[in-house]
């Protein structure tokens, strides 16, 4: 569960990559760093929603993702 509270630019996080055809099969997972979140407005239903850019540690590159896929590590 994400911790919106404590979840900061800069925190160390879990990070999950689901398949595009079915996003309750992970295909791929780590940890990384959170560099920016960003509110993207209108999109579900004209509700706000935030992504997340996430350094992965294991593949050297950023990735953008929602909350479903994103949990602070302790």
């Amino acid at each position: 569960m994400l911790q919106m509270d404590k979840l900061k630019i800069g925190a160390l996080v879990r990070w999950q990559e689901p398949y595009d055809d079915d996003p309750d099969i992970i295909r791929d997972a780590g940890t990384g760093i959170l560099l920016d979140i960003k509110e993207q407005k209108g999109a579900h239903n004209g509700k706000n929603s935030k992504l997340f850019c996430v350094y992965r540690n294991a593949h050297a590159d950023v990735m953008t993702t929602t909350k479903t896929y994103v949990c602070l590590l302790k």
